[in-house]
């Protein structure tokens, strides 16, 4: 796949990727029928390269169709085989892995990381997606943990994370320091629609209207959000909240919305894309996410922020490095109803703020966290390993 136009390093806009000699890169990816945050990073970087440089995608790891418990076994076997035979069969000069520090991610893409070494490949990158503390801890307190760990990710040349506490935990495993750099996710401003530019900080609903995007599941905290919401609408009785999102909890939270009398209220579309969820974000006020997911950082609050929303979320993974607390947005220090209401009631009774924050993040949000930032970088960090 041959896309994209020239790039600049990030926090560099002046900076271009040099494009005069071709560059190859397989990159390691889940199945694009599954949902999830790195299937989206993947789908836009791709989407953003410069011409000079050639991505084939590998998808590994589960799929939908993947119901027996030994298919789900061999899988990353005959995964595994499929890499060392595209290695060998098709060379690329760059492998692109996107592993996920959890518990079944880490074993398998460690076994597709430690495979890699027998392919002819000139540059391994990792790029972290997702980031569990206690498996990081656990694996460091365990002598033989560390040692696998080490030898299955310890040869990447280059190593991506999402904050920079995920940065001192590999170093603590003994990961090389000058080999992990902290960087971001991103969003595709195209798949936010044409109409992005013109709807962002022009909210056409009134009263005020909260928003949340995300998957559908407890540690996102949409339960504490939605608690925190009928503690709020005895200040504010139009309030109202958006709850957008697939999966398993979807239609518990509808059922719930309906035992509190809510259905005026509180709207659960399910999973929206394009400009339908360009224009959510467009109608709304604030971005709420009260997640203690092990984030790195969502790409909801990116498109959010581009939208020009104040963003309300939780001190998770890489969400601090983006949202700084009183000029983007705030950040709740513990997930609960209390302390969403508390903030959102803040904010809610201060109109100016909220329109100073959202000016913010759309100018903050284009500049450095579009796909075409972020993909500068990437491509030129491709080719300063491989030169």
């Amino acid at each position: 796949m041959m896309v994209g136009n020239q790039r600049a390093l990030y926090g560099q806009p002046g900076t271009e990727v040099p494009t005069g000699r071709p560059l190859s890169v397989l990159v390691l990816a889940p199945d694009p029928r599954l949902s999830g945050g790195v299937g989206q990073f993947l789908r836009s970087a791709l989407a953003h390269l410069s011409d000079a440089t050639t991505a084939r995608l590998l998808i590994i790891g589960r799929r939908p169709s993947d119901r027996a418990r030994l298919r789900m076994v061999l899988r990353p076997l005959a995964d595994c085989l499929r890499l060392l035979w595209t290695a060998w069969t098709t060379p690329s000069e760059v492998l692109h892995a996107n592993p996920s520090m959890a518990p079944k991610a880490i074993l398998r893409d460690g076994l597709f990381l430690a495979a890699a070494r027998l392919g002819r490949f000139r540059a391994v990158v990792v790029f972290f997606h997702g980031w569990e503390v206690p498996l990081a801890d656990a694996i460091g307190r365990s002598p033989w943990r560390r040692a696998l760990f080490r030898f299955a990710y310890g040869g990447a040349d280059h190593v991506f994370v999402l904050s920079t506490a995920f940065r001192e935990q590999l170093v603590a495993l003994g990961m090389d320091r000058d080999r992990v750099e902290v960087t971001t996710t991103m969003f595709n401003g195209a798949e936010l629609g044409d109409r992005a530019v013109s709807l962002a900080g022009r909210r056409v609903s009134r009263p005020a209207r909260l928003l949340f995007m995300g998957r559908m599941v407890a540690a996102k905290g949409v339960h504490e959000l939605l608690d925190a919401f009928v503690l709020l609408r005895r200040s504010f009785p139009g309030l109202e909240l958006i709850v957008g999102g697939d999966g398993p909890l979807l239609e518990e939270i509808r059922a719930r919305v309906q035992r509190l009398g809510l259905q005026g209220a509180v709207h659960c579309p399910g999973f929206v894309s394009g400009s339908t969820k360009a224009c959510l974000f467009a109608e709304s006020d604030i971005f709420v996410l009260p997640t203690s997911h092990p984030e790195g950082c969502p790409v909801a609050i990116l498109e959010a922020m581009a939208m020009g929303l104040p963003v309300v979320a939780s001190r998770v993974g890489g969400i601090p490095l983006v949202v700084e607390d009183g000029r983007n947005g705030r950040l709740i220090a513990r997930v609960g109803p209390e302390s969403i209401r508390t903030v959102l009631e803040e904010l809610l009774n201060d109109r100016a703020a909220l329109r100073q924050m959202g000016a913010r993040n759309r100018e903050k949000a284009w500049r450095l966290y579009e796909a075409k930032a972020i993909t500068r970088s990437l491509e030129a960090r491709y080719r300063q390993l491989v030169s």
